[in-house]
Order: structure tokens, then C-alpha cells, then sequence
């Protein structure tokens, strides 16, 4: 037998319009579980700030160049010249002057005519000169004959070449022995005697700072005798000093002498000899 439903029993096919309690509880552990999953997650998003704006590059900085200095090249140090000073021990012992020429009149120099030079006063001053190689030509002075002296002239080289000399003789006997002291062009100084007709180099030729070099320069020439010793100045400086036993009086002189250039010419001026005073002998 076969029961039909009962009319009362109604079967609800609609969604409930609430959710049941025991629902509500379900759906709180579910999303208890979704947020513990998600929570870290969630920390590391929250920890995940906006990256800082890139900091400004500083413009780049170009180095200052460096100077370099140049190496600075040494020069020459330069010597002055030696003033002339007169030395105090040979103006103590002049006892007066015995003759002095400028050579603003002809005193009667005696010089040999030959074909090969001549001297003579030119504007002032005494000229000597001769025009072949390998030749020299003297003048002297006609009236004084001395034998302890200081002897000074001033001398020039007006055409001068190598070693082409000129200067000034002393103790001239009458065998035409003498002393030389003479200047070369290219600066040195010599000091020879002459006897028995050949010629001896006391002091050889010599280069000094107290020489001014060059053509139309004035050097001052000095020569102290007493006896055998024999002092030489140049523009009032000692540079050499022998002792000699030749020739002990005679007269002064010049001389100009050529060398491979065959021209050569010197004038002088300004020429003074002093006596010198008389030395006390020791009593024994």
C-alpha cells in the first residue's frame, strides 16, 4: 500500500534568508586561516616601502691642471774684473818722480827707420807698429838711465791678432840687453830677458784675470826693480815677481812684436818713473 505524502509536510526549496549560527562559526575559522596563510605575505608587502628617490650625481670635477715649472738652467756666474789698487808698501818706498811723458810733444824717441814698421806720436799717444810676420820693432826712451825704479805706462793693443805682443823693456844696456814684459792679444802675460843675442822666458806666457782683453782696451803696466828682484803689475796688481842677476842698470823702452799675422800696432801714454828710497844698511 502505497502512502501518499501528507499534505502538511512542506518542503522549503528556497536559500534561508540567515545563515545558522553553527554557519557563522565555520566561515570565522576559515577566514582565521586564510589571514594566518596571507600573514606573511601581508608583513612582507607592508614592509616593502617605495624605494628612495636615486640621490642627485654629483656633477664630476675635472682637476686643475698642474704648472709645471721649467727646470731652471744655471748661468754662468760672472767674475768682475780686479780693480787696479795701488799697493800700500810701494807708494811707501817712492822717493820722487823722475820722469813723466803724456806724449803731447815728440821727446826724441829713439826707434831705427826700417821698411817693415815706425813709430811716432799719433792723437796723444806714442804708436809702434810694424807690418810682417815674425818681426819686432822697439823705441827708447833717450835720457834716463836708472837701475832701481818703479816703472809705469799705460798700453793699448790698436791692431792685435793670436798671440801677437807689446809692452815695455827696461835695464837696456848698451849691447841691447834687456828685460821684456809684454802683453799677448789673447790675454796673457810674459816676462824674458835678452842676452848674448838669444831670448829666455823668465816667467812663460801666463794667462791672468788682471788682463782686460781686447782691442782699444787700456791695461796699465807696472815693474818694481830693486837689485836682482824684479815685481810685475798689471793695472796696479802684482801677478809676477823673479829675481835676476843679468842686467842691474839701463834704459826704458816699448816693443811691439808680430807673430803669423804681420799687423800689428800698439800705442802708449801716461808714462811715469820714480826713484825709489834708499834702504838703511843694518849695522852689525
Amino acid at each position: 500500500m502505497r502512502h501518499e505524502p501528507s499534505s502538511t509536510t512542506i518542503y522549503s526549496l528556497r536559500y534561508p534568508n540567515k545563515i545558522s549560527s553553527g554557519s557563522r562559526h565555520h566561515a570565522d575559522i576559515f577566514r582565521a586561516i586564510v589571514i594566518l596563510i596571507l600573514s606573511p605575505f601581508l608583513t612582507q608587502c607592508s614592509s616593502m616601502e617605495a624605494p628612495p628617490p636615486p640621490s642627485p650625481v654629483p656633477p664630476s670635477i675635472t682637476p686643475s691642471p698642474t704648472i709645471s715649472f721649467p727646470t731652471l738652467i744655471p748661468t754662468a756666474t760672472i767674475t768682475p774684473e780686479p780693480s787696479p789698487t795701488p799697493t800700500p808698501d810701494i807708494i811707501a818706498g817712492l822717493a820722487g818722480l823722475l820722469l813723466q811723458d803724456k806724449f803731447d810733444q815728440d821727446r826724441g824717441w829713439e826707434s831705427p827707420q826700417v821698411d817693415y814698421g815706425g813709430s811716432g806720436i799719433v792723437d796723444g799717444r806714442f804708436s809702434l807698429a810694424v807690418r810682417q810676420p815674425s818681426i819686432f820693432l822697439i823705441a827708447i826712451e833717450p835720457s834716463l838711465l836708472v837701475g832701481d825704479f818703479l816703472f809705469e805706462v799705460s798700453v793699448r793693443s790698436d791692431l792685435c791678432t793670436l798671440d801677437d805682443e807689446y809692452g815695455i823693456l827696461f835695464r837696456i844696456n848698451p849691447d841691447s840687453e834687456h828685460y821684456r814684459f809684454t802683453l799677448t792679444c789673447d790675454g796673457e802675460a810674459r816676462v824674458s830677458r835678452t842676452f848674448g843675442g838669444s831670448e829666455a822666458a823668465l816667467i812663460p806666457k801666463t794667462r791672468t784675470n788682471a788682463v782686460f782683453d781686447g782691442l782699444l782696451v787700456e791695461n796699465r803696466l807696472g815693474v818694481l826693480a830693486v837689485g836682482e828682484d824684479l815685481r810685475f803689475f798689471i793695472n796696479g796688481i802684482e801677478v809676477f815677481s823673479v829675481r835676476d842677476t843679468t842686467s842691474s842698470v839701463g834704459k826704458l823702452g816699448f816693443i811691439v812684436r808680430s807673430r803669423r799675422g804681420g799687423q800689428t800696432t800698439a800705442s802708449f801714454d801716461d808714462l811715469a818713473v820714480y826713484a825709489l828710497l834708499s834702504t838703511p844698511t843694518p849695522k852689525p
